[in-house]
């Protein structure tokens, strides 16, 4: 229709009524392709927000199943260094603790529920992490990222290159589990020769050993994985002002 305008103008040279047919053409392109861009940022904004809502739930469920584990990695980690400066003459005391036997038991032990964030894998295989607007969710989400890959390595490296001391000196060292009611879990004891320990170089060197690299594995991974999944939370339940309330 148009261009049959055009082109009967053209032969007729009216080259006003031409240039009115050029303006109408360029017009409609470009309203067509900012209702275009229109429709396309309004789904993006959609999108963002169902993303953003199944993180939040994703990020929700990931605290919950590693919460247990977390905070029995922290604990023994305290336990480890306390249990060393008993062993190395630092306290006054010559017997270790029960946490603090078994902690250094399990030394080698870096056994870690560390859930996979799929709404997060899933924007990640797509390429389309664009679609989040907010710079601080994007900064959170990438150290997120870069701290939960550093986790995965602490926990592959930790599997194949630690003691473990119950083995290697079942006399220092002797283990039983148990079927905690209160816990509802199967839970392990140990009794140790905190003596023997210490006159015992090799088993010296190796709970050194061990007590360096699960500090690391502390410090350099699970803190700050730990830190990032509580920031990702934190910022996300700011974006849908999500109020999850205290405990009485």
């Amino acid at each position: 229709m148009i261009l049959r305008r055009v082109v009967a103008h053209f032969r007729k040279q009216e080259w006003t009524a031409i240039a009115l047919d050029f303006v109408i053409v360029v017009a409609g392109v470009f309203i067509g392709l900012q209702v275009a861009n229109w429709n396309a940022a309004r789904q993006a904004r959609a999108d963002e927000r169902v993303f953003m809502q199944r993180l939040h739930d994703d990020v929700v469920e990931a605290e919950a199943k590693s919460a247990r584990l977390r905070e029995r990695r922290f604990t023994q980690s305290k336990a480890i260094i306390e249990g060393m400066a008993v062993i190395f003459g630092e306290r006054e005391r010559k017997d270790l603790s029960d946490e603090e036997c078994v902690s250094l038991a399990f030394s080698h032990d870096y056994s870690l529920t560390a859930p996979a964030i799929p709404s997060f894998d899933e924007l990640l295989s797509s390429g389309r992490l664009n679609i989040v607007r907010d710079r601080e969710l994007k900064r959170a989400l990438a150290s997120f990222q870069q701290s939960l890959e550093v986790l995965s390595y602490w926990r592959s490296w930790g599997t194949r290159e630690q003691h473990t001391l119950p083995d290697k000196y079942p006399a220092l060292i002797k283990v039983r589990s148990y079927f905690d009611d209160d816990r509802g879990e199967v839970w392990s004891q140990a009794i140790c020769d905190a003596e023997g320990m210490r006159e015992n170089q090799r088993f010296l060197n190796n709970l050194s050993e061990n007590a360096d690299s699960f500090d690391g594995f502390v410090r350099d991974a699970l803190a700050p994985w730990n830190d990032n999944l509580s920031e990702l939370h934190r910022r996300l339940d700011e974006i849908l002002a999500i109020d999850h309330g205290t405990a009485p």
